[in-house]
């Protein structure tokens, strides 16, 4: 049975009580880490960069990317685990650097190269409007923005789970996981997207405290996914 969006957010909550202090810290510490691993490439992409610095920026960001993923999924499994009730340490967030780290940057690769190429079409008509400005090239750059902005929704939903399967199980393939996640989403893409937009008012209100909001905001809306991945899967109902 699927549940509400209502009832995923109390078990969220439920599962949270009391226990908020090691998601925080994971949190924290994922952001510091990307910030730290960002900040000379961000600083030197400040100071007129030049072709090579432009080049270096844009490697340097891809490649941090492809890394976070790994610590991203060391959450995904403490906040897995803690809706199974089990107990996880602060070196949890660590933990698929030493297990096959390799399937969840192929995974990552996978994923931008499809919303990529869903990007494709605007980045082609905004390159035309550019070069040839017209009334006619701006309103089809307009179009594919939004096609591609349809398609990018659709497929980032559409896959929003291949972590949950990656991490649930070490032995399976990425591909094995793309297509577990495009399966278990058929009817559910709206569910989740309703979740998403459930947390508008609480991302607001973190905006309006500086950011310190989001401390206990991104807990609850990465505890709220778990159980929604897990009633997904029929291990809650």
């Amino acid at each position: 049975m699927n549940l509400s969006c209502k009832e995923l957010k109390r078990q969220a909550r439920e599962t949270l009580n009391g226990r908020y202090g090691l998601p925080m810290n994971v949190n924290v510490m994922t952001g510091l880490m990307v910030f730290a691993a960002s900040f000379p490439f961000n600083y030197s992409f400040q100071k007129n960069p030049g072709t090579l610095q432009l080049v270096t920026y844009y490697f340097a960001a891809f490649i941090i990317s492809l890394l976070s993923i790994v610590l991203t999924c060391g959450i995904i499994r403490i906040h897995l685990d803690m809706s199974r009730g089990k107990e996880r340490t602060f070196a949890d967030l660590f933990y698929y650097f030493s297990r096959k780290p390799d399937r969840l940057i192929l995974a990552q690769l996978s994923l931008m190269l499809k919303i990529f190429a869903a990007a494709i079409p605007a980045i082609i008509c905004a390159m035309y409007y550019f070069r040839f400005p017209s009334l006619t090239w701006m309103a089809l750059m307009i179009i594919a923005f939004l096609v591609s902005a349809f398609f990018i929704c659709y497929l980032s939903l559409t896959y929003s789970l291949i972590y949950y399967f990656l991490v649930d199980n070490d032995s399976l393939g990425v591909s094995d996981a793309f297509c577990l996640s495009r399966e278990h989403m058929k009817g559910n893409r709206g569910r989740l997207l309703y979740i998403a937009f459930s947390f508008i008012g609480m991302a607001l209100l973190g905006l309006l405290s500086f950011g310190i909001g989001f401390l206990w905001i991104y807990p609850y809306i990465s505890q709220t996914i778990a159980v929604f991945y897990r009633n997904i899967i029929g291990e809650v109902s």
